[in-house]
């Protein structure tokens, strides 16, 4: 909780350097702690020359943030897939989708507001802060990110430039 506040807190005060670097997107997903811990829930889609400018910290921060949320609201035994494009504006595309239960599905007008929990995830660890610091990530390294529901899954998706 207190680094995930300070994480919050160094944004607002806009106390961080970037350090841009070359980065394979595929190969910072896949070493992944939470990945490796749990390899049989996840599909990872994307080719594996895809790389990115970028601060790496901050990339694996929001991918990390993204697929601990996952793990979270998605039910113990399903999948949960990443997939990794390019677009044609020279854009990397992430997107991170689980299933959630029925009627579980977070109230998209809040999902990025600070301190946000839905009255289904009171039961589970969180600060309410990891989508505002994907969201703040985002937007420093220049990208967005957004949400839609299709039936139970849920996706969120990362646009950020190459």
């Amino acid at each position: 909780v207190i680094d995930r506040v300070g994480q919050v807190d160094a944004i607002d005060q806009k106390n961080f350097v970037l350090r841009v670097e070359k980065c394979a997107v595929l190969e910072a997903i896949e070493s992944l702690p939470l990945i490796a811990a749990q390899a049989d829930r996840f599909k990872i889609l994307g080719l594996s020359e895809v790389t990115i400018q970028t601060d790496r910290l901050l990339l694996i921060t929001i991918i990390n943030n993204l697929i601990d949320n996952a793990l979270k609201y998605s039910p113990p035994a399903t999948m949960i897939e990443i997939s990794v494009s390019t677009l044609a504006n020279d854009r990397l595309l992430c997107i991170v989708s689980n299933e959630v239960e029925r009627h579980h599905e977070p109230d998209p007008a809040a999902l990025f507001t600070r301190y946000y929990r839905s009255i289904y995830s009171h039961d589970k660890p969180g600060t309410g802060l990891g989508l505002v610091l994907i969201k703040s990530l985002c937007e420093i390294l220049k990208g967005s990110v957004s949400y839609r529901l299709e039936y139970n899954r849920v996706f969120f998706s990362v646009e950020l430039p190459l």
